[in-house]
């Protein structure tokens, strides 16, 4: 078992993003000394190359290089780092990985299943869940659909679809993005959404919105000035209100939306393909709303190593007033 009342870090290297957390543990309990992110888009031109780019490589080397001084700073004994789609499906990953290792991480490359396993303990430590309950994490290249049955996993399935590489495959010529970019992206995950949701299989109840589309959603309907997690955790957001996001921020150019309150720059480009997975699933599962959490795979990546790693019994008390 590892010594208490220590601080330890856990990454998250995503295909838009990376996000490191620095959390003590003292008499277990955990308290958040730093988090940070890096929109460092990994998986830019990975979907038509198949390669992480020497460009995406460089951003992401600098990003570790970046958080491993945080780390340095913060006297972080104990690191713990996943990697997902991007890495899962680039033929140079072995690259990537050496880099990152001489950064100081020692990157793991989760599976479909694992990334969708510690993304449904991140919300379900967050916010109460329905008997019938449907995950979303919709990231950079894929997003993973959870059912959970009572607040327990039953079945998770990858769809190819994600806010960086539908951007680069639908929205990448006019600006605003024409009614029929707008068509094809629709009818593209329409097709996907149909193809993995079996009609005859359970039917939620409820459609929880994990990952940075999802909270940028959320704080961009909020008008948030800067990122507020504690005000997007549990946040409905009707079939209606996320139409009407979408009917506001298609019309718009690229540099109109980077000016939006609770939009992040690095994420304005991308957006709309993001609110588009969200647009289309609601309408397809008939369901009123979606509930926003902030609590996705970085804190259920926390929540399994305290409970893996320091023999950590987590209860909600421990992450009721938790954000990351």
């Amino acid at each position: 078992m590892k010594p208490l009342q220590q601080n330890i870090a856990i990454c998250d290297i995503g295909t838009q993003t990376f996000r490191l957390a620095i959390v003590n543990l003292d008499e277990s309990i955990p308290r958040v000394i730093c988090s940070e992110i890096s929109h460092v888009r990994l998986g830019q031109g990975l979907s038509s190359t198949g390669v992480i780019s020497d460009a995406s490589m460089k951003r992401a080397i600098d990003a570790l290089n970046g958080f491993h001084d945080i780390l340095s700073s913060h006297n972080c004994p104990f690191t713990r780092a996943v990697a997902t789609h991007a890495l899962r499906c680039s033929a140079n990953a072995d690259l990537f990985l050496s880099l990152a290792s001489k950064t100081g991480f020692e990157v793991m490359v989760i599976s479909e299943e694992e990334e969708a396993k510690l993304a449904v303990l991140g919300v379900t430590s967050t916010i109460p869940i329905g008997q019938k309950a449907l995950v979303a994490d919709a990231g950079g290249g894929s997003t993973e659909l959870t059912i959970l049955l009572d607040g327990k996993l039953h079945c998770s399935k990858s769809i190819p679809i994600g806010c960086v590489t539908l951007t680069e495959r639908f929205l990448k010529e006019d600006d605003p993005p024409s009614q029929q970019e707008q068509q094809r992206l629709t009818d593209s995950i329409d097709s996907e959404i149909k193809k993995t949701l079996d009609p005859t299989e359970i039917i939620p109840e409820q459609v929880i919105g994990v990952g940075g589309s999802a909270t940028t959603m959320a704080s961009i309907w909020l008008g948030l000035e800067q990122y507020q997690p504690e005000k997007i955790r549990g946040l409905k957001l009707t079939k209606q209100e996320i139409d009407s996001l979408w009917n506001r921020l298609s019309g718009l150019k690229l540099i109109s939306r980077e000016k939006l309150p609770g939009l992040s720059q690095k994420r304005a480009d991308i957006i709309l393909a993001g609110i588009a997975i969200f647009k289309n699933l609601i309408k397809n599962l008939f369901v009123p709303h979606i509930t926003i959490t902030d609590g996705g795979l970085l804190m259920g990546l926390l929540i399994d190593t305290m409970q893996k790693e320091f023999k950590i019994d987590v209860k909600p008390s421990h992450t009721a007033g938790l954000y990351i």
